[in-house]
């Protein structure tokens, strides 16, 4: 791509680009419909948890297992911020993915990999009971929530690489990788070129 097709490609893209909206949760939320990230969703009587039957690296099988809940974001505090009113003003957003499998979906068969529940009527949710079969590291910030676990002790390692940021689309930040290895996963298993790989701590 010469320059004058980034710069075209560049403009087009700003040009369809809309407002950020970032949300800072607050550790004093208690009720089961606040905003918050994992722990117990709020859900509507009746709710099945999604599974997503699918093969994690290094497996030749597929199992089904339960999503990872992610978060949920209660309207009412996003809709004052969104200038373009694309959201609801009320009501529940809640976000699921399967973290094992760690699917991006491209293949058909990624379908059900991740979910989106949005319910519209607060009032009738409560906080659902975890399934059996979700992973342990699913359940940890339900455990934080129920004895008020607010930090942690353990303190990430630094990289001291500054972040980069010459690519218009993207912006790299090594201090902010949390060892989830979806970059090598994306290398190996998509592109298929094996240019990232673990190494000692986790740093790539």
């Amino acid at each position: 791509m010469d320059d004058q097709a980034r710069k075209q490609l560049i403009d087009k893209l700003m040009a369809a680009a809309g407002s950020e909206i970032r949300i800072a949760y607050n550790k004093e939320n208690t009720s089961a419909t606040d905003s918050k990230t994992g722990g117990r969703p709020a859900v509507p009587d009746g709710f099945v948890w999604p599974e997503y039957e699918g093969v994690t690296l290094g497996e030749t099988e597929a199992v089904s297992r339960p999503l990872a809940f992610l978060c949920q974001l209660n309207m009412k505090d996003v809709a004052p911020l969104d200038e373009k009113g694309l959201l609801p003003e009320s009501g529940i957003l809640s976000f699921f993915y399967e973290l094992e499998t760690m699917t991006w979906g491209f293949d058909p068969k990624d379908k059900g990999s991740a979910r989106v529940y949005y319910f519209p009527d607060e009032t009738v949710l409560t906080a659902a009971e975890l399934p059996d079969g979700l992973e342990e590291y699913s359940r940890l910030q339900e455990l934080a929530n129920e004895y008020e676990i607010t930090e942690s002790i353990y303190k990430a390692a630094k990289s001291g690489l500054p972040a980069r940021k010459e690519n218009p689309f993207l912006e790299y930040y090594p201090e902010l990788c949390i060892n989830c290895q979806r970059c090598v996963s994306t290398c190996n298993r998509v592109a298929v070129n094996g240019v990232l790989k673990n190494g000692k701590i986790g740093k790539r």
